[in-house]
């Protein structure tokens, strides 16, 4: 639950920006030299990846392994093409291209063929040349590549919208990718125009239009025309949610909203981030949850590893080695029974009982999708894909917990 501080190794060793996620909606990690890290996604259950299906090519026609399956090669003389392959092409030559299905991201997959990075479709298609050193997901139509030792990004037909100049960078989120030039970070637009420009120490991404900076040891807040907004006079500050930002003077942390003004004062030992109208915070070692008006709601009772995030009015919190949820008033709604936290988005909150058992509640307690399951992603457009161990077998539900397909 607590805030957490990213720290970006510059002139001045404790410079920090402070940076949270509350839920599972922020993006994931894409950042491509590890240097720069946000968002960094914690206190949010990350169910197990089952097994990604294997990339295999048949040879029908060839037995001994001489030749194997390219896809997306140019054929080469003397070669056979089995009854299920696209092309198929001297192993010794050209070498295997390797990718791996659960990447896929956007309808492409990074993949590597004689030590280069290009892009393929699911089926193995080469879409992308490789000619790559290195390559990130397409996010947002957009993915970032390394070519002579620089970074720099490409649409989906192959076309630079940016140079390749930049030391790091990071993916295209809500319309606007991170970069980074020696140790100075800015953020560009799709067209590769710099909207803030490469002169910060730390920044985090854009949330409700205002985005946390830090510059020579202090932090704010500037808009996307990377005009001040909240003056920097904070030792770290995190993203906006709900209105809200968690911040920190001299060690203590409070709440601030989009003016500046201070909402919940500065008295914390740590704080994490606002959600359905609570923030967390943490006194004398324990956490609870307070309102705008810095009116504690959930008592400070709670060890940090037993609570979650507020999530549509309800609280996973930890109960004797259990799971269950209590609503704003500090109400057991949710029976205590469940081995990991848990959060409801669109009414419905994926639980667990044990590794395999993993399956849909409602805001009743009562079960949508059987807790038969591993499910290594959330619902899209109505929709989740979960894996049958016992079967080997996908299978995809709607929200209603209705089967409207079976993968075979």
């Amino acid at each position: 639950m607590k805030l957490i501080f990213l720290l970006f190794i510059v002139a001045v060793p404790s410079l920090i920006v402070a940076q949270t996620t509350t839920t599972s909606r922020q993006g994931s990690n894409n950042s491509a030299g590890g240097a720069y890290v946000a968002p960094v996604v914690t206190k949010t259950y990350t169910a197990p990846t089952p097994p990604a299906p294997k990339t295999t090519y048949n040879n029908n026609n060839n037995t001994n392994n001489t030749y194997k399956t390219i896809p997306g090669s140019t054929p080469a003389a003397n070669t056979n093409v089995g009854q299920d392959a696209k092309v198929v092409v001297p192993k010794e030559k050209y070498g295997p291209v390797e990718f791996d299905k659960s990447k896929l991201s956007e309808g492409l997959i990074e993949a590597t063929r004689d030590g280069k990075t290009g892009y393929v479709d699911k089926d193995g298609y080469a879409i992308l040349p490789f000619k790559y050193q290195a390559g990130m997901k397409f996010s947002e139509g957009i993915a970032g590549v390394m070519f002579n030792g620089k970074w720099g990004f490409i649409n989906k037909k192959g076309e630079e919208i940016t140079d390749f100049k930049y030391d790091d960078i990071y993916s295209f989120e809500k319309g606007f990718g991170t970069v980074k030039i020696s140790k100075k970070w800015g953020m560009i637009d799709k067209t590769g125009k710099e909207l803030v420009p490469v002169m910060y120490d730390g920044l985090d991404v854009f949330r409700e239009n205002l985005l946390g900076v830090n510059l020579n040891g202090k932090s704010g807040f500037v808009d996307i025309k990377n005009q001040i907004i909240i003056p920097f006079i904070f030792d770290g500050v995190a993203g906006f949610n709900d209105g809200a930002s968690a911040v920190m003077i001299d060690g203590r942390y409070g709440y601030i909203d989009k003016t500046g003004k201070t909402i919940v004062p500065f008295i914390y030992d740590e704080t994490g981030a606002f959600a359905d109208g609570l923030g967390d915070a943490k006194l004398n070692g324990k956490w609870g949850f307070v309102d705008k008006k810095g009116q504690v709601v959930i008592p400070f009772i709670y060890k940090e590893s037993e609570i979650h995030y507020f999530g549509e009015g309800l609280l996973s919190v930890k109960i004797d080695d259990k799971w269950g949820a209590i609503d704003k008033t500090g109400k057991l709604v949710i029976p205590a029974k469940y081995d990991d936290k848990f959060l409801f988005e669109d009414g419905l909150a994926k639980v667990s009982v044990g590794s395999l058992n993993e399956g849909y509640i409602n805001k009743k307690g009562e079960v949508i999708i059987p807790l038969l399951y591993l499910i290594s992603d959330g619902f899209k457009n109505g929709k989740v894909k979960v894996y049958d161990s016992n079967t080997d077998k996908y299978i995809v539900y709607d929200q209603k917990g209705n089967v409207v397909k079976n993968d075979n």
